[in-house]
């Protein structure tokens, strides 16, 4: 008996933690690039310990990277709105995928000519760490 609730109260906070997740995840959704590239270089500025003229030049690109991500998040929604049940072809599937890497080359390199040694090398750290976040919440989600 006593298993049975455990197992049941466990079972209500995974949920609990899901609709948070997703609650968060809509929320970001709404941002406007500027705000979200004021975030992501606040962020970067207490873990990097950024300078004045690297925060101008982080910020610039992080608005960039934000106007591309929501372009290409309308153009996802726009496209499987006319597209009902329809799902990407193969073709496309890899041309996002390379579009995507080709924009994460592209600021890794704009980074490296931002940052000193030092804050480049935790920026890689921290790039890797988010990786590893994102791939165990998908390994959660498959579940």
């Amino acid at each position: 008996m006593i298993a049975l609730a455990l197992f049941t109260l466990q079972l209500s906070a995974q949920k609990k933690e899901h609709k948070h997740n997703h609650a968060t995840q809509h929320n970001k959704r709404n941002i406007s690039p500027e705000d979200m590239a004021t975030l992501q270089t606040k962020k970067m500025t207490l873990a990097l310990d950024l300078t004045t003229g690297q925060q101008t030049k982080v910020k610039a690109l992080m608005l960039e990277n934000a106007k591309k991500r929501k372009d290409m998040m309308v153009a996802r929604k726009s496209n499987k709105e006319n597209n009902e049940n329809k799902k990407l072809t193969q073709k496309q599937r890899l041309q996002i995928a390379n579009t995507r890497l080709d924009n994460k080359i592209a600021t890794k390199a704009k980074m490296k000519a931002i940052l000193d040694k030092d804050q480049y090398s935790k920026y890689e750290k921290l790039q890797q760490r988010m990786a590893m976040k994102h791939k165990k919440r998908g390994r959660k989600k498959s579940k």
